[in-house]
């Protein structure tokens, strides 16, 4: 849940453009990483509340090896909402594995449909 933060804040128009658009990165681009980690997690449980999701799908591509550590916290968060997760890993980006998405995607649907087991 990082991509929505990009128009989250709206970049200031009333002051030097370059001042404008470097502090809008410094401070609200979206990262890898962010710390503190705690106000990230509550953020995205926050949106997931507000958006009343019935599940989670979420997608690493093979280049990841920094956000699947935050995974496993937040499917328990999640699961302590009765909202389901599903990982789905070694996504490459240039060629997707259909089948894996269809088997994670099935995998989901079936949580939300039958419930966290």
């Amino acid at each position: 849940m990082a991509g929505e933060r990009v128009f989250e804040h709206l970049i200031a128009e009333d002051c030097d453009p370059w001042d404008a658009i470097s502090e809008h990165y410094q401070l609200f681009a979206p990262g890898l990483r962010q710390h503190p980690q705690k106000r990230q997690d509550e953020r995205f449980l926050a949106t997931c509340k507000a958006a009343a999701i019935d599940g989670d799908l979420c997608v690493l591509e093979d280049c990841d090896d920094t956000l699947g550590w935050d995974w496993p916290s937040r499917r328990q968060a999640l699961n302590a909402m009765n909202v389901p997760s599903v990982l789905l890993t070694g996504e490459n980006y240039f060629r997707p594995d259909i089948n894996a998405r269809k088997t994670a995607i099935e995998a989901l649907l079936k949580q939300v449909s039958e419930g966290i087991q």
